[in-house]
């Protein structure tokens, strides 16, 4: 192999390497979240066959997102977050999950089963 192609396959390993650890790195801290996204739920007096689905996103802000949706209420999704995790670098020792919003295909003024107080809030003030 000439010398060349060695320098270019130490570049491209140079430059795709640290991008693979990020991803990686990045997408325990996605798994972590959602782990404490359920677990925070369970806390809160809900049963794991309550939770339809609870998955995990890397967005832009904030970085780490988990989406919740319940069995009795399968079109709203539930946004939860983490401050810990707000970041694309974690801020160890505030771990507090969150309930920032809701997803509706057509925004209502229906009772949702799962919105928290503070939540509730936010959206009264949106939709009056």
């Amino acid at each position: 192999m000439s010398r060349s192609k060695k320098f270019a396959l130490y570049l491209i390993g140079a430059i795709a390497i640290p991008f693979f650890l990020l991803y990686g790195y990045m997408l325990s801290n996605v798994w972590s979240l959602e782990l404490q996204t359920k677990s925070y739920l369970i806390r809160q007096g809900y049963s794991e066959d309550q939770l339809l689905k609870v998955k995990g996103f890397i967005g832009k802000q904030p970085v780490y997102r988990v989406d919740v949706v319940f069995k009795d209420e399968p079109t709203v999704i539930y946004h939860y977050v983490s401050r810990e995790y707000y970041s694309i670098i974690p801020s160890y020792g505030v771990s507090k999950i969150l309930q920032t919003g809701i997803q509706l295909d057509t925004p209502s003024k229906k009772d949702y089963k799962h919105l928290e107080p503070e939540t509730r809030k936010q959206l009264f003030y949106l939709f009056n």
